[in-house]
């Protein structure tokens, strides 16, 4: 019996997403939670077929404010939100 057929897996997007989980990981104790945000965002969103840069600028600032309330302001969760030559 033919199915729909599974469709080819893209070797970009997910060498960017795991890129951009990396860099998180990375950036997250030097350059702070608020530039680690950034940095995940836009390199995740390069990945897309459909990258528009401002959108991808405005989604990662957005993403980033709110990650900042949320676990330094609201979870009062230590952690730099910036690097430390920025403090």
């Amino acid at each position: 019996r033919e199915g729909m057929k599974l469709a080819a897996w893209r070797l970009r997007p997910l060498a960017l997403v795991l890129v951009a989980v990396l860099a998180f990981a990375a950036m997250i104790e030097p350059a702070g939670l608020a530039l680690a945000t950034l940095a995940v965002v836009l390199i995740g969103a390069l990945g897309g077929t459909e990258f528009r840069p401002v959108e991808a600028l405005v989604l990662a600032l957005g993403l980033a404010a709110g990650a900042v309330a949320l676990f330094v302001y609201g979870l009062k969760l230590t952690m730099p939100i910036w690097p430390a030559f920025l403090s």
